[in-house]
């Protein structure tokens, strides 16, 4: 079954590493920051929870971090209906075959 997500896996990951990042109004938005832990950004519908991440990406490239390092990965795909918690593991097995430098 997974065999079945995975080249749209792919071709999502090489298609939104491609996408210029959007210009966005900025937030002045206060988030904790904990070395080596995820954010989590959670909140209702049409909060500015996308547009948010976005502000985050652009502003790790202004950092100094490479785009294709970082990958916003949209789940909303009608090809993925039907993964599973278990199927998010491709979502990395891909990414790290098309970019191994970002493994470590």
């Amino acid at each position: 079954m997974k065999e079945k997500y995975r080249s749209v896996i792919r071709q999502k990951i090489i298609d939104a590493q491609a996408q210029a990042l959007p210009q966005l109004t900025l937030r002045d938005v206060w988030r904790p920051l904990v070395p080596n832990k995820a954010l989590a950004i959670i909140g209702i519908r049409q909060a500015g929870k996308s547009s948010f991440m976005w502000q985050l990406l652009a502003e790790y490239v202004q950092q100094g971090i490479p785009r294709e390092g970082l990958l916003y990965f949209s789940f909303e795909d009608e090809r993925l209906l039907g993964m599973q918690a278990e199927d998010l593991e491709l979502v990395l097995e891909e990414f790290y075959q098309l970019n191994p430098q970002w493994r470590d």
